[in-house]
């Protein structure tokens, strides 16, 4: 077996990924065959916005009443939401929720949210061609003029969009999170995942990771076993802008953006996500833990314990006891606060161990390295 920590970033939560798993992936334990051809990722969700528009006198909208004042009675003074002639229209929000855009009006802002890959395909597990995108993007222009709103739709600016890609795996998606827990993506070292049944959610204010159980959520006659879908939100003007490089919904008409929107996804999972380009450790230059322990404090010392509690656990390097983590951690001259919180570490560790199943114990390092192939191929 190769043993080189080659593709991983050693820090918490960072798992090593093993690159001898290819007759691993192909066999009843993993993911089944790759497919070499990559196919085009799906837009889940947009909202888009403007401050200029209009509303026609008898727009199909329907306006929401400002609040009351319970000690008087008297509704409270609210911003206009529109003029209409010399009239300015008052409100705390309006809204139009046509089939497929959900328009809402709201301090001065025109805001339409909408699923191009549900408009054109549904609940399936495919993804659209570029003319399926503008298509649906000519469906909801027309839309939104059906509820008597008019806007420039191609200035429309973009403040979210959602990327995502279905797989099928052979394990029951609940497997997974435990694995994914021990990920510390690019920009989000301190953020911890919010997991639930059927779901994994690692996010900040600009980006989130959602990994979900798609196939619990469909309906019996589009229901796909153990159909997994990995989104990356983009949660605001800036994420959009600076990640995908683009900023009204024009831009997506463009079919070298469209594209691009693909690798997009799959660079921000291997290097952001995953962080699967970040260092080139050989095990083997090491014929002890000692060694590589020693090795690993010299280039993160306040972090280096941690790297090797995790890279033991994620190789498979397992049993280890918590005994032999303190022996070896006196041996590197450790001080007792670090032995006390690393032993508390180990113990966290162990209790995210993978269950034993009729098919043998599966390794997180495989599990991670699977879906990573999987959604980046």
């Amino acid at each position: 077996m190769d043993n080189t920590l080659d593709n991983i970033s050693l820090s918490p939560r960072h798992p090593h990924m093993y690159n001898n798993v290819d007759m691993w992936l192909k066999s009843e334990h993993g993911l089944g065959p790759l497919r070499t051809k990559r196919k085009q990722v799906m837009i889940d969700k947009i909202i888009a916005y403007s401050n200029s528009y209009t509303v026609n006198k008898n727009a199909a909208v329907t306006l929401s009443r400002p609040p009351v004042d319970y000690s008087t009675g008297e509704e409270l003074e609210v911003s206009s939401l529109w003029r209409e002639g010399f009239r300015q229209v008052p409100g705390q929000k309006a809204y139009c929720n046509h089939d497929i855009v959900n328009i809402t009006i709201e301090n001065r802002r025109f805001k339409a949210i909408f699923n191009p890959n549900k408009i054109m395909l549904g609940d399936k597990m495919a993804t659209l061609s570029h003319a399926q995108l503008v298509d649906s993007l000519n469906q909801v222009e027309q839309a939104i003029l059906s509820c008597g709103i008019q806007v420039v739709f191609d200035d429309l600016k973009l403040s979210r969009v959602d990327l995502c890609k279905d797989i099928q795996t052979i394990h029951n998606f609940n497997r997974y999170p435990p694995a994914l827990k021990l990920i510390s993506p690019v920009y989000m070292p301190n953020e911890v995942p919010q997991i639930k049944k059927g779901s994994f959610q690692l996010a900040n204010r600009s980006r989130q990771y959602n990994f979900y159980d798609k196939g619990a959520q469909s309906n019996q006659a589009e229901r796909v076993p153990n159909r997994v879908r990995c989104e990356i939100r983009f949660m605001n003007k800036e994420s959009v802008t600076n990640s995908l490089e683009i900023s009204t919904l024009g831009d997506l008409k463009d079919p070298q953006v469209f594209t691009t929107l693909s690798q997009t996804y799959k660079d921000i999972l291997e290097e952001d996500f995953f962080r699967s380009k970040k260092s080139k450790i050989k095990v083997e230059d090491f014929d002890s833990d000692v060694g590589l322990l020693r090795s690993l404090m010299e280039v993160r010392p306040n972090k280096a314990i941690d790297d090797f509690l995790y890279y033991k656990l994620l190789t498979g390097k397992q049993p280890f006891s918590l005994e032999d983590v303190v022996s070896l951690m006196k041996e590197c001259s450790s001080g007792r606060t670090t032995i006390y919180n690393r032993r508390k570490l180990g113990q966290e560790l162990l209790k995210l161990t993978p269950s034993n199943e009729s098919t043998g114990r599966i390794s997180f390092s495989v599990l991670l390295q699977a879906l990573r192939d999987k959604l980046t191929s």
